[in-house]
C-alpha cells in the first residue's frame, strides 16, 4: 500500500533505525533520478532546511513494494515532494519519482488541502513528462513552471520563515 506523508523531525535527524531505513531510500532515489543525481548535495540541504521547517519534504512510501529483481532490493521510496512557502504562494517541487500514478492523486489531495489551510496559491514547479500523470488531479487553479534542476528550500518571506 503507498502512503504519502511528511516524515517526522525525529525521522529527519536519525541516522540509526527507522531514520536510517528512510534517509537510505531517499537517498538511493534522488541518486536514480536523472535530473538530481547531478545535484547529491542539495539532498543534505533538503534535509536541513526540513529539520529546521523552513520547507516540507513528503515522501510516498510503498510499506510493501514489489520486487522487480532490482540492485539493493525492492524501492520503499516512490516520490520526493518538496514544498516551501514563497510570499502568499505554496511552491510544490516534485523532485523525483516512480510509479507516480500509484501516489500522485494523493499528493495533489494533501497539498491543495495543505494550501487551502494556509491560504495560499499552489505553484507547481514539475517535469514536462510529469505533467500527464496529474493533468486532471487538481481542482484548485495551479500556476504551472518548468522544473529548474535546484530545488527551492528557502521561504522568501520573513513571516514564512520564523513560522
Amino acid at each position: 500500500m503507498v502512503r504519502f506523508y511528511r516524515p517526522t523531525y525525529a525521522e529527519l535527524a536519525s541516522w540509526t533505525g527507522e531514520g536510517e531505513l528512510v534517509w537510505r531510500e531517499v537517498r538511493r532515489m534522488w541518486r536514480g533520478d536523472p535530473l538530481r543525481r547531478r545535484h547529491e548535495p542539495q539532498l543534505l540541504e533538503v534535509r536541513r532546511a526540513a529539520g529546521l521547517g523552513q520547507c516540507e519534504l513528503w515522501l510516498a512510501w510503498n510499506d510493501n513494494p514489489p520486487n522487480h529483481k532490482e540492485w539493493l532490493g525492492p524501492h520503499y521510496c516512490n516520490g520526493i515532494v518538496v514544498t516551501c512557502r514563497r510570499g502568499r504562494r505554496l511552491c510544490v517541487q516534485m523532485a523525483a519519482g516512480r510509479w507516480i500514478t500509484s501516489w500522485m492523486p494523493l499528493c495533489v489531495r494533501q497539498m491543495e488541502s495543505s494550501a487551502l489551510r494556509q491560504g495560499l496559491d499552489i505553484e507547481l514547479y514539475v517535469r514536462p513528462g510529469w505533467v500527464l500523470h496529474m493533468a486532471r488531479c487538481w481542482t484548485q487553479p495551479i500556476t504551472r513552471r518548468r522544473d529548474p534542476g535546484e530545488l527551492l528550500v528557502y521561504p522568501t518571506d520573513a513571516r514564512a520563515a520564523s513560522a
